[in-house]
């Protein structure tokens, strides 16, 4: 017979994918089209008339957030299912990380569009003549230099999370609060806590305090879908019951 805490305990659901991995993938290929066509246009040895070259590139940068926005909404989407599903470790280990590439590209956006005002301000009469100047003041190769930087930035961090997310995927774990090892260290951590009182310092007790809040968080929304579905049961007896009593 099943205890009392085994009942409260949610039911092992089947193991549901975390589906980033392609969004990603189509990030990581973006940014490496962006960087081999900043370093294409910068290298070509035809005259940049009417600095053709120039608004390309800005062009494309501009494409490029607009995907990195979609893809962030993707994530975003997929990591609150995450969440829900109980992998509140998981969660927490990656909560910054799927949002960094959206942070980076609008942070570079925003420094593209500061320099171009400012190319515009001081370089409004006579910008073709330094689009076709060929040493390195050209606006083009400001652009290409912060571009590299950035596809350099989002190489890394991208390439990083695409094998924490396989890694998760393959082990296919069980939620947080399914696994007798994830309690049992927040149930040991509460004890030392309370009989000791500083047993646990610094980082640590913040650490403990965000994994509680994030246990009852779930908790919480488990609790309502329970409530809906208890809500939904006890409406169709009633009609059931209803249906019973006019055909007798």
């Amino acid at each position: 017979m099943a205890t009392d805490d085994e009942e409260l305990m949610p039911q092992i659901k089947e193991f549901r994918p975390l589906r980033t991995i392609i969004p990603m993938i189509i990030e990581l290929l973006f940014i490496t089209g962006l960087e081999v066509s900043s370093i294409i246009l910068i290298v070509r040895q035809e005259r940049d008339e009417k600095c053709l070259s120039y608004f390309i590139l800005l062009y494309l940068h501009a494409a490029h957030w607009f995907i990195t926005v979609i893809i962030d909404f993707i994530l975003k989407y997929e990591h609150h299912l995450v969440r829900t599903n109980g992998y509140l470790e998981f969660y927490r280990s990656t909560l910054n990380h799927h949002r960094y590439p959206f942070y980076i590209v609008s942070l570079w956006t925003t420094t593209l569009s500061i320099i171009q005002t400012l190319i515009q301000h001081f370089y409004l009469d006579n910008l073709e003549s330094h689009c076709l100047n060929a040493g390195y003041l050209r606006p083009l190769t400001y652009y290409c230099s912060i571009i590299t930087l950035e596809f350099l930035l989002l190489f890394v961090i991208i390439v990083n999370y695409i094998i924490k997310v396989y890694q998760f995927n393959k082990l296919q774990p069980l939620p947080d609060v399914q696994r007798e090892e994830w309690a049992f260290n927040s149930n040991q951590s509460n004890f030392i806590i309370n009989e000791i009182g500083h047993g646990i310092q610094g980082g640590h007790v913040d650490d403990l305090l965000e994994k509680q809040a994030d246990l009852i968080q779930y908790l919480r929304e488990h609790n309502d879908k329970m409530n809906e579905k208890i809500m939904l049961l006890n409406a169709q007896l009633r009609a059931r019951t209803t249906a019973t009593v006019v055909d007798t």
